[in-house]
């Protein structure tokens, strides 16, 4: 099915709230961007259906933040300083 069908299809799915046909339609999407070997989109496209989010980029690849399975949550925060170093030194 071209592109643009199954895009109709699955924003019509979205806005019925038909969760499997939108499941359906989505998982289309996923199987050809793989084979037009876009395998980064098709990651993160799978990745967005199982938990609803991306991994984090660095350097140009994705890497899956750690998860506690058993209570589905993170393994670690992401904290950013309220003052930086220069703040706390003593000249």
């Amino acid at each position: 099915m071209p592109n643009s069908d199954l895009l109709r299809q699955l924003f019509r799915n979205y806005k019925r709230s038909h969760n499997p046909g939108f499941e359906v339609v989505a998982q289309q999407l996923v199987t050809e961007e793989r084979q037009k070997n876009h395998h980064v989109l098709a990651n993160d496209l799978q990745r967005i259906l199982a938990n609803g989010s991306v991994a984090v980029r660095r350097n140009g690849h994705f890497h899956p933040l750690p998860r506690n399975q058993e209570e589905d949550a993170g393994l670690l925060e992401i904290r950013h300083p309220s003052k930086k170093i220069q703040h706390n030194t003593i000249n």
